[in-house]
Protein backbone atom coordinates (compact mmCIF):
# COMPACT_ATOMS: atom_id res chain seq x y z
CA UNK A 1 0.00 0.00 0.00
CA UNK A 2 1.30 3.78 -0.98
CA UNK A 3 0.37 6.95 0.01
CA UNK A 4 1.39 10.34 -1.93
CA UNK A 5 3.51 12.53 0.41
CA UNK A 6 4.90 16.02 -0.21
CA UNK A 7 8.47 15.99 1.12
CA UNK A 8 10.36 19.39 2.13
CA UNK A 9 13.28 18.26 0.42
CA UNK A 10 12.63 20.96 -2.98
CA UNK A 11 15.21 18.05 -4.59
CA UNK A 12 12.39 15.38 -4.66
CA UNK A 13 10.20 15.71 -7.51
CA UNK A 14 7.59 13.03 -6.56
CA UNK A 15 7.28 10.60 -3.92
CA UNK A 16 5.25 8.08 -2.19
CA UNK A 17 5.29 6.36 1.45
CA UNK A 18 5.04 1.99 1.62
CA UNK A 19 2.86 1.62 4.31
CA UNK A 20 2.00 -2.08 6.29
CA UNK A 21 -1.38 -3.48 5.16
CA UNK A 22 -2.35 -4.63 8.76
CA UNK A 23 -1.34 -1.16 10.63
CA UNK A 24 -0.85 1.66 8.07
CA UNK A 25 2.61 1.88 9.26
CA UNK A 26 5.28 3.41 6.89
CA UNK A 27 7.89 0.93 5.73
CA UNK A 28 9.93 2.08 3.35
CA UNK A 29 9.69 4.85 0.36
CA UNK A 30 10.31 5.35 -3.04
CA UNK A 31 10.73 8.70 -4.83
CA UNK A 32 12.23 10.67 -7.31
CA UNK A 33 14.98 13.40 -7.04
CA UNK A 34 17.10 15.79 -8.58
CA UNK A 35 21.05 15.64 -6.95
CA UNK A 36 21.76 18.84 -8.32
CA UNK A 37 18.52 20.62 -8.43
CA UNK A 38 18.85 21.21 -12.40
CA UNK A 39 15.28 21.00 -14.32
CA UNK A 40 17.04 19.26 -17.18
CA UNK A 41 19.00 16.91 -14.90
CA UNK A 42 18.23 13.75 -15.01
CA UNK A 43 16.13 12.55 -12.40
CA UNK A 44 17.49 9.87 -9.76
CA UNK A 45 15.07 6.84 -8.35
CA UNK A 46 15.35 5.95 -4.84
CA UNK A 47 13.33 3.23 -2.83
CA UNK A 48 13.78 1.42 0.41
CA UNK A 49 11.98 -0.85 2.47
CA UNK A 50 13.04 -0.08 6.02
CA UNK A 51 11.48 -1.70 8.33
CA UNK A 52 13.63 -5.65 7.77
CA UNK A 53 10.28 -7.50 8.69
CA UNK A 54 9.26 -6.60 5.37
CA UNK A 55 12.22 -7.26 3.40
CA UNK A 56 12.28 -10.55 0.62
CA UNK A 57 8.20 -9.75 0.44
CA UNK A 58 8.59 -8.78 -3.29
CA UNK A 59 6.58 -5.59 -1.98
CA UNK A 60 8.93 -3.22 -4.05
CA UNK A 61 7.95 -5.46 -7.15
CA UNK A 62 4.50 -4.95 -7.16
CA UNK A 63 4.73 -1.11 -6.03
CA UNK A 64 7.89 -0.12 -8.93
CA UNK A 65 5.89 -0.76 -12.00
CA UNK A 66 2.71 1.61 -10.70
CA UNK A 67 5.30 4.58 -9.57
CA UNK A 68 7.26 4.59 -12.81
CA UNK A 69 3.52 4.99 -14.78
CA UNK A 70 3.00 7.64 -12.38
CA UNK A 71 6.56 9.38 -13.29
CA UNK A 72 5.91 8.96 -16.92
CA UNK A 73 2.04 10.70 -16.76
CA UNK A 74 4.09 13.81 -14.79
CA UNK A 75 6.62 13.73 -18.00
CA UNK A 76 9.36 12.44 -16.25
CA UNK A 77 10.47 9.49 -18.77
CA UNK A 78 14.18 9.36 -18.62
CA UNK A 79 15.47 8.09 -14.59
CA UNK A 80 18.63 6.93 -13.30
CA UNK A 81 18.90 4.65 -10.62
CA UNK A 82 22.25 4.04 -8.89
CA UNK A 83 22.49 0.23 -6.85
CA UNK A 84 25.72 -1.60 -5.44
CA UNK A 85 26.63 -4.77 -7.33
CA UNK A 86 25.90 -7.02 -4.41
CA UNK A 87 22.67 -6.10 -4.34
CA UNK A 88 21.26 -8.96 -6.33
CA UNK A 89 17.65 -8.10 -5.55
CA UNK A 90 17.85 -3.98 -6.51
CA UNK A 91 19.16 -5.34 -9.85
CA UNK A 92 16.76 -7.42 -10.77
CA UNK A 93 14.03 -5.11 -9.63
CA UNK A 94 15.66 -2.52 -12.36
CA UNK A 95 16.23 -4.98 -15.10
CA UNK A 96 13.06 -6.50 -14.99
CA UNK A 97 11.63 -2.41 -14.89
CA UNK A 98 13.27 -1.85 -18.21
CA UNK A 99 16.53 -0.38 -16.62
CA UNK A 100 19.99 -0.78 -18.75
CA UNK A 101 23.09 -0.84 -16.81
CA UNK A 102 25.18 1.87 -18.70
CA UNK A 103 28.18 2.52 -15.63
CA UNK A 104 29.98 1.15 -12.91
CA UNK A 105 32.41 2.60 -10.93
CA UNK A 106 34.04 0.17 -8.30
CA UNK A 107 31.16 -1.35 -6.75
CA UNK A 108 28.42 1.09 -7.87
CA UNK A 109 26.11 0.06 -10.58
CA UNK A 110 24.52 2.96 -12.56
CA UNK A 111 21.14 2.45 -14.62
CA UNK A 112 19.02 4.36 -16.98
CA UNK A 113 15.29 3.61 -18.31
CA UNK A 114 13.46 5.59 -20.49
CA UNK A 115 9.84 4.94 -20.13
CA UNK A 116 8.81 6.06 -24.13
CA UNK A 117 10.93 3.21 -25.20
CA UNK A 118 11.27 -1.00 -24.85
CA UNK A 119 14.09 -2.05 -23.47
CA UNK A 120 15.75 -3.53 -26.48
CA UNK A 121 16.04 0.26 -27.88
CA UNK A 122 17.35 1.60 -24.27
CA UNK A 123 20.12 -1.14 -24.63
CA UNK A 124 21.19 -0.57 -28.49
CA UNK A 125 20.99 3.47 -27.51
CA UNK A 126 23.44 2.72 -23.96
CA UNK A 127 25.36 0.05 -26.22
CA UNK A 128 26.50 2.67 -28.84
CA UNK A 129 27.58 5.23 -26.59
CA UNK A 130 29.00 3.60 -23.58
CA UNK A 131 31.17 0.69 -22.98
CA UNK A 132 31.26 -0.95 -19.67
Amino acid sequence: MINDRLDINTNIIYAENILSKKDSKVIGHIHLMLYDNKPQSIPHLEYEIKDIEYHNKKIMSKLLPSFLKKCKKRGNTQIIALTYGDNIASIKLLEKNNFVRFRQSGKLYTYITDLNHKKAKIEKTVNKFFKL
